[in-house]
């Protein structure tokens, strides 16, 4: 780790193997994209689709000193995220939520791979946090009395370099625990990316960060092969395979048939 910046700023998370594996499936169009673009793209909390990971977005919050109510939206909403699987095991659910077309793939790569990517790409910011970290999975209730306490609000809220935001950011309901996430964020404080964009954008080299492509088991090997003759048109060389989880093993069995006569 010692080619990133490793300021107070930008941290891994719970994470202590830096060079263990994670995966994210995406559509194949996208993974083009990032190899012609060679950018990562991240979203802003307030799109997320589960209403409990932007609860604190929701909540009404006021001073004690004289009741008046503050704005807090800024808080979260100037991180922007990406979610990866530190999970090495292919399933059905992950390739249906995940691939709902039939057209996706699951790219690889490692923790500190992503990591100093991020950190490194040369149009980051200065004054932007970059944290990797682990989900933590919590009950809807447990997330609601951890909001509930005013001293873990006003960490939260009042967090200087970020991170306690982060960690908020790093939680998620227990129904999502077959996920085990890993979540990429980006804190802007200065609000470099304009408030109305939903999404933002860094470049990295998708030919040094990704390490693995596997193709979703429900496209067709045909397909699949004009997938990898249109990688190979734009010089991707990573290792590629066509996952078996729906293929059956050859069988051939021998019976032995009784003469009748």
């Amino acid at each position: 780790m010692d080619k990133a910046d490793r300021s107070a700023y930008n941290a891994i998370i719970d994470l202590p193997y830096e060079d263990a594996p994670i995966f994210r499936v995406l559509d194949f169009n996208f993974l083009m994209d990032l190899f012609k673009r060679r950018k990562l793209v991240l979203t802003r909390p307030s799109k997320w689709g589960d209403p409990f990971e932007n609860l604190l977005l929701k909540v009404k919050v006021f001073l004690k000193s004289n009741g008046e109510e503050i704005n807090i939206r800024g808080v979260l909403d100037i991180f922007f995220g990406q979610c990866w699987s530190d999970n090495p095991e292919e399933t059905d659910a992950t390739w249906r939520i995940y691939s709902p077309n039939s057209n996706g793939v699951r790219i690889s790569t490692t923790v500190s791979r992503l990591f100093n990517s991020v950190c490194l790409a040369p149009d980051r910011a200065p004054s932007t946090s970059v944290f990797l970290g682990k989900v933590k999975y919590m009950t809807a209730q447990e997330i609601i009395e951890f909001i509930q306490d005013s001293q873990n609000a006003t960490r939260v809220i009042l967090s200087a370099d970020g991170r306690s935001a982060a960690d908020w950011l790093l939680v998620k309901r227990m129904e999502f625990k077959h996920e085990s996430e890993v979540r990429l964020l980006l804190r802007d404080p200065l609000q470099t990316v304009p408030q109305y964009e939903p999404q933002c954008a860094v470049s990295v080299d998708p030919f040094q960060l990704i390490q693995e492509v596997v193709f979703d088991p429900r496209i067709p090997e045909y397909r699949v092969q004009v997938y990898r003759d249109q990688l190979g048109m734009l010089g991707v060389n990573v290792p590629t395979r066509h996952s078996k989880l729906y293929s059956l093993p050859k069988m051939s069995i021998e019976i032995d048939v009784p003469d009748q006569k």
